[in-house]
């Protein structure tokens, strides 16, 4: 995957795991790491209370996947360490980075981001996530692989038609500009006037990658930068100047014309609930979510000074009584 024939072989056959002759055409995609153990462990009991089936491929970090496997190990879970989708030299830079004291890695992304200092700090957080999920749909098996955050919850069952229909996947788009410095900086990595990407908005809560399309973006970054492998430009971005999403999105609507995809409207059926701003209504927020017929996620964006925890036990109910409702 960009850092090898090699390497692409062993992540292949990680996520194809023991996958049938048949395998499904649709597939969930969450990279994830420690700090989000419970939040992804709720992911599941929500999934799995509404009866959902689909492949779930979680691309741990490599140091925390014992930890997973021995807490979630019994669910139906694709265990992917991120040493197998990485390129060996940003895992290697992972590995070295986590070692460190959080703040001190936090002040060292802080800068990264405001003077450009440390372009290690690109291989720390939040953009190898965006190369996880920018990677993995390209392998296969699946034709398209819905994006889920561990924060990100199911309101209701989900549905295949949702996200994959005719061979084509949902191509979550806003038309409106929002986020301007994303749409540049996905604009100027893809050779592409500003003014092209700024009216529209791709990121969304849930993705979907289809497989094709994120192929192609591998090779056009590719070819626009110089050969080098379609990784390395992203992590020539600053941290927090790129957004995975708007980057796919621009490439999937502005240069291949939607040839993958079908137009789905953006964050219409998300409610989301921001504990640190929201902290006093957060536990309306939820009720409403889930009493809401047009609903389909809760984003619950929380943090470690608002955790989710006293959240937990109000969401476990309503999952329950929601999974009681729902036609199997």
């Amino acid at each position: 995957m960009g850092a090898g024939g090699g390497r692409r072989d062993v992540a292949t056959q990680a996520i194809v795991g023991a996958m049938t002759e048949a395998p499904p055409r649709v597939a969930l995609l969450t990279p994830t790491y420690r700090a989000d153990l419970q939040r992804f462990g709720l992911l599941r009991e929500a999934l799995e209370a509404f009866g959902c089936d689909w492949p779930h491929l979680a691309v741990v970090q490599t140091e925390d996947l014992p930890l997973f496997r021995n807490a979630l190990g019994a669910t139906r879970v694709e265990w992917i360490a991120s040493a197998e989708v990485l390129p060996a030299e940003v895992e290697a830079t992972r590995r070295r980075l986590s070692g460190w004291p959080d703040g001190y890695r936090k002040l060292r992304r802080s800068l990264a981001k405001r003077f450009g200092w440390f372009p290690d700090a690109a291989s720390d957080g939040w953009h190898v996530q965006q190369i996880v999920k920018l990677a993995v749909p390209a392998i296969g098996p699946y034709e398209a692989c819905v994006a889920l955050d561990s924060d990100v919850l199911p309101t209701v069952p989900l549905r295949a038609e949702h996200y994959l229909h005719d061979d084509r996947a949902a191509l979550m788009i806003e038309r409106q500009p929002t986020f301007a410095h994303w749409a540049d900086a996905a604009a100027r990595m893809l050779a592409l006037p500003a003014e092209t990407v700024r009216p529209v908005n791709f990121v969304a809560w849930p993705f979907v990658f289809h497989r094709d399309t994120a192929r192609g973006l591998h090779a056009h970054l590719a070819q626009v930068h110089g050969g080098r492998p379609w990784w390395r430009s992203l992590l020539g971005q600053r941290p927090g100047e790129l957004s995975e999403f708007t980057l796919y999105g621009a490439y999937a609507q502005f240069i291949e014309r939607s040839l993958h995809h079908f137009e789905s409207p953006a964050n219409t059926a998300t409610r989301f609930v921001i504990t640190q701003q929201q902290r006093d209504q957060a536990a309306a927020l939820v009720e409403a979510a889930f009493d809401d017929p047009a609903a389909r996620f809760v984003l619950l964006q929380a943090s470690r000074r608002w955790p989710v925890e006293p959240l937990m036990p109000l969401i476990r109910r309503r999952l329950q009584q929601a999974a009681a409702r729902a036609p199997r």
